[in-house]
Formats: C-alpha cells, structure tokens, sequence
C-alpha cells in the first residue's frame, strides 16, 4: 500500500472522514486511500478516494483483508470504528464486484 499525500487530480489530504465519529485524535499525517485498491483494479480519481489518517487507513486494509479470509473475528470488530467498518465493507463488496477481492492484500 502506497501512502498518497497529495494527488494532482484532488489536492492534499487534511483531514480523515472515519475518525469523526470516534472523536479528535492525533494524526501523524492524512492519506488518500482508494476505496477500492489499485491492486483490485480502483482508479485515483475522487469518487474512489477518501481522506483518512494513517491509523485508519491501515485499520481499513486490515478488515477488508479479514473480510475475504475468514471474516472478522468479534474483538477486532469491537475495536474498529462504525465508520471503519463501513469503508472496509465498501471496498470489499466493490472488489468483488470487479471479481478482483482476490487480490486484496494483507497489510503488515
């Protein structure tokens, strides 16, 4: 997973859209991350971004990971955000409706 900072076609990432309902906390930097993975065919355009921190951007690789290998197991979900939850699950069913959550990778 590439961290994108800043893209031409949207600007620079400042802000992160799941960690709201979860309440400020600090960031070391925002990313752009692709809803669906550029691995699993997602284009950088905006419609297939969102503004995240990096702590939520690793979050979300994670659940998707799970999502196709097992499912999530009840405690990681517990500590996920409703908001994290819902972008992994995105990605996830947009993976596999391109026939690509395959490739989905897993996050170290």
């Amino acid at each position: 997973m590439t961290a994108l900072t800043e893209l031409p076609e949207v600007g620079k990432a400042t802000s992160c859209v799941l960690s709201r309902s979860a309440g400020p906390h600090p960031a070391l930097r925002f990313v752009w991350h692709h809803v669906l993975p550029q691995v699993c065919g997602g284009l950088t355009t905006p419609a297939n971004l969102a503004s995240v921190c990096d702590s939520c951007h690793y979050s979300v690789h994670a659940l998707m990971w799970l999502m196709g290998n097992g499912g999530i197991p009840p405690a990681t979900a517990a500590r996920a955000t409703a908001r994290q939850l819902a972008m992994a699950q995105r990605g996830y069913d947009e993976a596999v409706a391109a026939g690509t959550a395959g490739k989905i990778p897993k996050e170290a």
